[in-house]
């Protein structure tokens, strides 16, 4: 049984750990459709600006507690995902 909702797509939270992952279901990746970026503050200056492997959400949910994203990182972070998109 799943221990949160999986939010809507184009939604990002912020996990634990203070990454944020966004769900873009008209841009999946190999995996699932849940993007995480390296932006939290255990991650170096140099990795800062990456992405990870896209997930699907039962493994997402792992790395709870979520909080929602502010508008700003929401967009950072599907911009993010656009560009790896496309390239």
């Amino acid at each position: 049984m799943s221990t949160y909702p999986e939010p809507d797509d184009h939604t990002a939270i912020v996990d634990a750990g203070g990454d944020t992952w966004i769900r873009c279901d008209d841009m999946p990746g190999r995996y699932g459709s849940w993007w995480p970026m390296t932006d939290g503050p255990h991650w170096g200056e140099r990795a800062r600006s990456g992405i990870g492997q896209a997930r699907p959400w039962d493994q997402v949910e792992e790395y709870g507690p979520f909080e929602p994203a502010d508008e700003e990182r929401t967009a950072r972070a599907y911009a993010r995902v656009l560009w790896e998109w496309e390239n």
